[in-house]
């Protein structure tokens, strides 16, 4: 028989009944509220999509994250000439992804010689001659500076200084005082999983403990006389969250030091 995620919150709210229970009295909203925070925190998120935002920074420096936000992807201003210079991205996100540099349109810049311009071939200034179709500069490697990236090292000069700050504990996104007035594209990853009906969320066996630990402990985290069993099940949650972890992954700290250290 499936479980579902209405299952589990209406087995704690029974609890919730009991005259000697830890829970007594705790709201129904709250634990409906914990139980989707916890397939957060287990990485079971499955209604999200990226988005992207367009702000003009206002005086504050600060701008309020969009409803049903779950995560930062990377910030952008558009140059007047209609180029992308990157703010801040999200470290988690694969390298090579950011080294392409786009026009606004989404399209890629090439050089002179045709090829994609990455960010980290912009070295060589110098002038450009053509034999045979291939630039003699850069040797067809793509490293001649066309006039666009010219404008391109421009810009950059002028935003290497600008910052956006992303902090998951505040609901907003701070700027640097540079940017103030500046159009900024924020890129970020959607979770609509908060309005999804609990009865149609189905969730696997291995997830069913963790996430019973998850809500005990946000249910009981603020209480003076409870705190010591919210941290029980706190390291409940921890360690079976943990253990799901390395099941799912094939390769252990163990074999990753290993690997780092030439073990």
């Amino acid at each position: 028989m499936n479980t579902t995620l209405q299952d589990i919150i209406e087995d704690i709210y029974l609890e919730t009944k009991s005259i000697d229970s830890l829970f007594r009295n705790k709201r129904k909203i709250d634990i409906v509220r914990y139980a989707k925070r916890g397939l957060n925190e287990l990485n079971l998120n499955f209604a999200t999509h990226l988005m992207g935002m367009n702000v003009r920074v206002p005086m504050t420096c600060r701008v309020e994250k969009p409803s049903g936000y779950h995560s930062f992807v990377r910030a952008y201003v558009i140059s007047c000439d209609g180029q992308t210079i990157e703010l801040s991205r999200n470290e988690n996100i694969p390298d090579e992804i950011f080294h392409y540099i786009l026009n606004c349109d989404g399209s890629l810049i090439k050089d002179n010689c045709g090829n994609e311009l990455y960010d980290n071939c912009i070295d060589c200034d110098s002038g450009v001659k053509f034999s045979g179709g291939v630039c003699d500069t850069c040797n067809g490697v793509g490293k001649c500076l066309s006039p666009e990236s010219a404008s391109l090292l421009q810009s950059l000069e002028q935003f290497k200084d600008s910052w956006i700050k992303v902090k998951s504990h505040l609901n907003y996104f701070e700027f640097s005082s540079d940017l103030e007035d500046v159009a900024v594209v924020i890129e970020y990853i959607s979770d609509n999983t908060t309005n999804i009906d609990e009865c149609t969320i189905v969730v696997d066996e291995e997830f069913k403990n963790a996430l019973d630990y998850y809500i005990k402990f946000k249910l009981l985290e603020n209480g003076l006389e409870t705190i010591q069993q919210s941290q029980y099940y706190n390291r409940k949650f921890k360690a079976l969250r943990d253990r799901i972890k390395f099941n799912k992954n094939a390769m252990s700290k163990h074999d990753l030091y290993s690997l780092f250290l030439k073990k």
